[in-house]
């Protein structure tokens, strides 16, 4: 797995199998860190297609 460090954490790819994961760490970001990441609001429905189709598009892999 290729993993990175930075000041702060650490990036890390995530595999079609982690879709879950990634999904409810989405769901878990309050109202102004949604904000944040999709540059507006979101609501859960928008993050969980968000979600499946990163992972159908292969954006988890590799």
């Amino acid at each position: 797995m290729s993993e990175r460090q930075f000041s702060g954490g650490n990036i890390r790819k995530l595999w079609p199998m982690e879709t879950d994961k990634f999904r409810d760490h989405l769901l878990r970001l309050d109202k102004e860190n949604r904000r944040m990441r999709f540059a507006h609001g979101v609501s859960d429905a928008f993050v969980e297609d968000y979600a499946a189709r990163m992972s159908e598009m292969g954006t988890l892999a590799y």
